[in-house]
């Protein structure tokens, strides 16, 4: 339910800022409207063949907030908007005590972010992130990850790319950005250079990820010859008469 994943994500935060007492308030507040909507009863179907008088055993039965969410016969609870309302005012209270110079926390932000689905949010803060010099590399790297999780393979390309150029030792971080790099191009159809990178990292280790299945799969779609269209009887004809013209 959102309140469990409002939950997971204040403690997320915690783990980073184990110190921020306004992250410990907003979780708090949340675990208090988790248990509160966990205690919110149904209210017994009416017993035909029973007196009025007769006491229901368990007349209760506990619900999960996924449930409530799905019943078409509580609007009022509204828990979508309730906890989006509690986590953008804990964020607009965090951007104006974190100033752009703190490259940390902006980048374990994004890292937060990213892990909580916050997508926009983590391009955000590694956008900021990336200014100082020492988290440049990591940050674009993590930009190229929000950019192919959305779906914009062009800029996840650019992404990895400059990382590739910035990057002076061919690591294992190294072929891991290549292999993203592949990845990305693969996403954008550009099946030639994804097989050229994926290559490269097979070259380097062949047991890396999957870039062995990777590579089968993409040689077949790239030596696949373009198939000639089937001509009838008549279109033959009236391709040999063009031709004689």
């Amino acid at each position: 339910g959102l309140y469990e994943d409002a939950k997971a994500a204040y403690q997320k935060l915690l783990e980073l800022f184990p110190d921020n007492n306004e992250i410990r308030e907003k979780l708090s507040l949340v675990e208090a409207k988790a248990k509160e909507e966990v205690r919110i009863e149904e209210k017994p179907a009416e017993e035909v063949e029973k007196p009025a008088e007769t006491v229901v055993e368990n007349p209760t039965e506990e619900f999960v907030v996924s449930d409530i969410l799905e019943a078409e016969t509580a609007p009022e609870l509204n828990l979508e908007s309730d906890v989006l309302g509690i986590f953008e005012e804990f964020k607009k209270g965090l951007e104006k005590e974190i100033g752009t110079e703190d490259s940390e926390t902006h980048y374990n932000l994004g890292i937060a972010y990213k892990e909580m689905g916050l997508i926009d949010d983590a391009i955000k803060e590694f956008q900021t992130s990336k200014n100082d010099p020492e988290r440049l590399i990591p940050s674009v790297s993590m930009l190229g990850m929000c950019y192919m999780a959305k779906g914009l393979y062009p800029l996840a390309i650019d992404s990895f790319n400059s990382v590739m150029e910035k990057i002076g030792t061919k690591d294992e971080s190294y072929w891991g950005v290549k292999y993203e790099l592949a990845e990305a191009y693969e996403k954008n159809e550009n099946l030639k250079e994804a097989l050229r990178h994926y290559t490269e990292v097979y070259g380097w280790n062949s047991k890396f990820r999957n870039v062995a299945e990777k590579i089968n799969l993409l040689k077949v779609h790239v030596s696949k010859p373009a198939e000639k269209p089937v001509l009838t009887e008549k279109q033959k004809i009236k391709k040999e008469r063009v031709s004689y013209l």
